[in-house]
């Protein structure tokens, strides 16, 4: 397992950062560790879009899915039917919701692992793997990064963990708005007083994007190794840009709520 690792993970990135630190960085280990987030991320990004797309037309039928409920309460199966042929209707894949939680665990976590191997054994040539034929690599990398940063240090940035919570923040609060918006346009289509799901997770939502920031700040400054908190600075800010534009080019009108796409 580890020699599999080893060759499907490891020493590919490697290569691809060396590449990058000597062809786009400029030697500078930590533009490098930037530039392979972003890489991450554009290679992910048509499995997002998708998994956004697919969220946001769920949240839009949530009124439709409330009624099924009511009206087959008691019929089980039937309702489960109903729901599919609405989900049908409106183009709706329920298992697409977990596709960035699987990207996460098997794509994002193993890189970041690898990132943090990789970066610890750069400044030790006798831990470097065998090297592609289009790749040279360093005698050894340069611990200075963005020109003032040691990335081989044991404790955080105070910078990079400002910009990190502030992000995560901005995420959250976006998301947040993003389900207000689409809780006002269904409103109308509430038959009781009730709080609905929508509106118990925007509460939530609301108290994490204070928290969260704030739990992220103190474990990169105290916990993370300094190179982890670079690739999941540009990782994170990839991630809020790419809700900012979905939210703009759909538009999240009410005009598109209860009707299916074309």
């Amino acid at each position: 397992m580890q020699a599999f690792f080893h060759e499907v993970l490891y020493r590919p990135l490697f290569n691809i950062l060396a590449f990058l630190y000597n062809n786009i960085a400029g030697e500078d280990l930590g533009i490098a560790i930037v530039v392979l987030a972003i890489l991450v991320r554009l290679v992910m990004f048509p499995i997002f879009q998708i998994s956004f797309k697919n969220n946001q037309q769920m949240q839009k039928v949530q009124p439709e899915l409330k009624e099924l409920q009511r009206k087959y309460k008691n019929d089980r199966q039937k309702m489960v039917e109903k729901q599919m042929e609405l989900f049908q209707k409106y183009e709706i894949n329920p298992l697409i919701m977990f596709v960035p939680i699987l990207s996460i665990l098997f794509i994002q976590l193993p890189i970041i692992l690898m990132v943090n191997r990789i970066t610890r054994n750069a400044y030790d040539p006798d831990t470097f793997p065998e090297a592609y034929s289009w790749v040279n690599f360093p005698d050894a990398f340069n611990e200075v990064a963005f020109g003032f940063l040691n990335i081989n240090s044991s404790g955080g940035s105070l910078w990079i963990s400002v910009l990190l919570a502030l992000v995560i923040y901005l995420n959250f609060r976006l998301t947040s708005q993003q389900m207000q918006t689409q809780s006002s346009q269904q409103s109308s289509d509430k038959k009781s007083n009730e709080p609905s799901m929508g509106e118990a997770l925007q509460m939530s939502m609301q108290q994490m994007k204070y928290v969260f920031p704030i739990l992220m700040f103190f474990t990169s400054y105290f916990f993370l190794p300094l190179a982890l908190s670079i690739y999941i600075l540009p990782t994170i800010t990839f991630l809020f840009a790419q809700q900012y534009l979905t939210k703009r080019l759909t538009g999240q009108t009410s005009s598109d709520v209860g009707h299916p796409p074309s």
